[in-house]
């Protein structure tokens, strides 16, 4: 697991994966009875999804069965007094899986 680390000040949405550019990113989730919140980000190859149109990210579907078994990149996020846990992640690209992992 990554050390946690500290996010940029400035976000456009309140929680969720938050590009700044192509390959670094914030994640950001409210979790106030947590006391540790890790993000799992699946590699990019794992990140296929069954659509129509696997250029457009805009709209991912399901993941194809078996793709959970990838190993994600784990990362802690930061627990800040008003209950939210953010950090940011380096090469990474819009279009992978991620989730949180709570405690």
């Amino acid at each position: 697991v990554d050390s946690p680390v500290k996010p940029q000040s400035s976000r456009r949405y309140a929680v969720g994966a938050e590009f700044y550019d192509s390959r670094r990113a914030s994640f950001r989730v409210w979790a106030p009875r947590r006391q540790r919140v890790e993000v799992c980000v699946l590699p990019l190859e794992a990140s296929q999804f069954d659509n129509d149109n696997r250029n457009d990210r805009s709209y991912a579907g399901p993941l194809r069965r078996g793709d959970l078994s990838a190993e994600p990149q784990v990362v802690e996020l930061r627990r800040s007094d008003d209950g939210y846990f953010e950090g940011e992640i380096d090469d990474v690209e819009p279009g992978q899986c991620y989730g949180f992992r709570l405690d």
